[in-house]
């Protein structure tokens, strides 16, 4: 049995580090928190976690 891609741990991590890497980008040219929970359909605790873990 395959297992597939986003099952895989590294496939998770990857998208995790994809979301940090983005959500800094965001906050470089200016966004807000809560435009960036808005675009990434997240919750403000989320992105601020995401903040936290940087």
């Amino acid at each position: 049995m395959c297992i597939l891609q986003e099952e895989s741990p590294e496939f998770g991590r990857g998208k995790q580090q994809a979301k940090i890497e983005a959500i800094a980008r965001l906050q470089a040219i200016g966004l807000s928190d809560e435009q960036i929970a808005q675009s990434w359909d997240m919750t403000l605790e989320e992105i601020r976690q995401v903040n936290l873990t940087e």
